[in-house]
């Protein structure tokens, strides 16, 4: 009876100290391991804090970047420049700054939705004619709207963005700019151009772009200007900088900060992926159907070619998967009605797998595009994206381009083999 007893005590006598203990290791672990418990605080915290972090360092690193600045000294002419590039909404108090091949059709749209000039909640259903109609506010005075508003800019990396640029206006059906830019980067670059290169400008490649943009005194376009160049971050000071790699993410986040809680519940916003995927074949059916009834485009292509630029374009983009084998035969292109290109389109997308699997395509055209420019441009082209590294946190020596260990063996850029 004593030794139960006894033994009960011991029990007891154990379980105080190993409380005892306990108290004192928390004690250490607060005092000397802080930052565990703080990781520990932040994986129990909300995705939201996540956002809030990340969106804060990328604040303070363009903060830093322009104090570094020699000089910034914003003049009221270059105030003046500056308001006219960006997007104001009075009664939001919201300012943003687009950027081309950043999804600036896309906020473009949503801009206008903000504003209350389009009354819809789907931004793909905001006509591409109000995009340029002059529907935007106009910033009256440029001192108190631009320190008073919520400023949101979105970035891309530099590469992958001049890239797009290219695809976009160069490589695909695009007469308009064929004539306005590719005739210059033909006649600046190219040795011994044909004269229906020259005329027409419709077939440059992406190294000799690349050329031509490392020239001090090109003629730049706002495609492939770098983006501090227009949205001056070092005068403006956007309190939010977005990014192309989280793009939905960021603009919901910002849509959240407006108070727009029906924009950020919507099924368009929700399934912003799928809706800007079947927009891009929508508009791209319509440019490529548009061009083709040109006399000027058929002049520098033929209808095969035209549509086969245009399957490729799909393709590097992620739209449609590499394994889709192209559908038209025998001159089937020429008597193609608009509605069947759409309805082809459409559906090799869906035959394409998933959307991740698709984007796949993105990396391995671009690790392509860029194994064809010599290394002497490519440190060039590192110094001209300079700023943009600088102020948006990304890498201007990128080492799947600077460090070419294998040759990729795809051909998004040749339309031979379709």
């Amino acid at each position: 009876m004593n030794f139960h007893i006894s033994r009960k005590k011991l029990f007891l006598y154990m379980g105080i100290n190993f409380l005892a203990i306990m108290c004192v290791y928390k004690v250490y672990l607060s005092a000397e391991n802080n930052g565990i418990l703080q990781t520990i605080h932040l994986l129990r915290s909300k995705p939201t804090d996540y956002i809030q972090l990340e969106l804060s360092e990328r604040r303070n690193n363009m903060s830093n970047f322009c104090h570094r600045q020699v000089s910034q000294n914003t003049t009221k002419r270059t105030m003046e420049n500056i308001k006219k590039k960006l997007l104001y909404s009075p009664e939001k108090k919201f300012l943003y700054c687009p950027v081309e091949k950043v999804g600036s059709t896309f906020w473009r749209r949503l801009f206008l939705i903000v504003n209350g000039v389009s009354k819809t909640n789907n931004p793909f259903n905001v006509s591409t004619y109000m995009l340029y109609s002059n529907r935007y506010s106009a910033i009256k005075a440029e001192t108190t709207a631009i320190r008073n508003s919520l400023k949101f800019v979105i970035v891309r990396e530099p590469y992958s963005r001049l890239l797009s640029a290219y695809a976009n206006k160069l490589f695909d059906i695009n007469p308009v700019y064929w004539s306005m830019y590719g005739r210059k980067v033909i006649k600046a670059v190219r040795k011994n151009p044909s004269n229906k290169s020259l005329s027409c400008g419709h077939d440059v490649t992406f190294p000799e772009l690349v050329r031509y943009v490392v020239k001090p005194l090109a003629m730049k376009d706002i495609h492939f200007n770098p983006i501090s160049d227009k949205c001056s971050p070092c005068d403006v000071k956007y309190d939010i900088i977005g990014k192309m790699e989280t793009f939905k993410r960021d603009t919901l986040h910002v849509l959240k900060k407006l108070n727009l809680t029906h924009l950020v519940m919507s099924r368009a916003l929700q399934e912003m992926e799928e809706g800007v995927d079947i927009d891009t074949i929508k508009s791209n059916t319509n440019s490529l159907m548009n061009y083709l009834s040109q006399k000027r485009t058929l002049k520098c292509v033929t209808h095969e070619e035209a549509f086969k630029r245009k399957w490729r374009n799909l393709q590097l983009r992620g739209i449609i998967g590499s394994d889709v084998e192209y559908p038209f035969k025998d001159g089937e292109e020429e008597t193609t009605t608009h509605s069947q290109l759409l309805a082809v389109f459409l559906n090799a997308s869906r035959r394409s797998g998933s959307r991740k699997s698709r984007r796949k395509n993105r990396e391995l055209s671009f690790l392509e595009a860029y194994s064809k420019v010599e290394k002497k441009y490519l440190i060039q082209l590192s110094k001209y994206f300079k700023n943009d590294c600088s102020s948006f946190s990304y890498d201007c020596r990128p080492t799947n381009i600077f460090e070419k260990n294998q040759k990729p063996h795809t051909k998004f850029f040749d339309t031979g083999g379709l």
